[in-house]
């Protein structure tokens, strides 16, 4: 999972990550309190000390539009920062190749 934003919230360690396949993590000093499929984002709630958390991200295409992460407390919003999604899609560039490869070679040498 490629680590998208590490945020100090409260004297709390906040960990963003998210898959190649778009599965997202939420952990909160290392223990994961939410987890979910979700390619081009979604609300992940979780609660600490009494408090309600909700952590929104919204990721859109890297290349052209702004990825944002919105985090809300009580249903405040108390933290909002602009992301880079190089690594993402880096990753899904070079798993594209991978693949359009693998099937060529597949195509050519196995089915003709």
């Amino acid at each position: 999972m490629a680590e998208i934003s590490n945020l100090k919230l409260y004297d709390q360690s906040i960990q963003i990550s998210n898959s190649f396949f778009g599965m997202e993590s939420i952990k909160v000093n290392g223990k994961a309190l939410s987890k979910k499929w979700a390619p081009g984002g979604a609300d992940h709630e979780f609660v600490i000390n009494n408090l309600h958390f909700k952590i929104h991200l919204n990721l859109k295409n890297p290349k052209k539009d702004k990825s944002t992460i919105s985090v809300f407390k009580n249903d405040q919003l108390i933290h909002q920062e602009n992301i880079q999604l190089k690594a993402i899609a880096l990753n899904r560039f070079l798993i594209g190749i991978a693949i359009g490869i693998l099937v060529y070679y597949v195509l050519n040498h196995w089915v003709f």
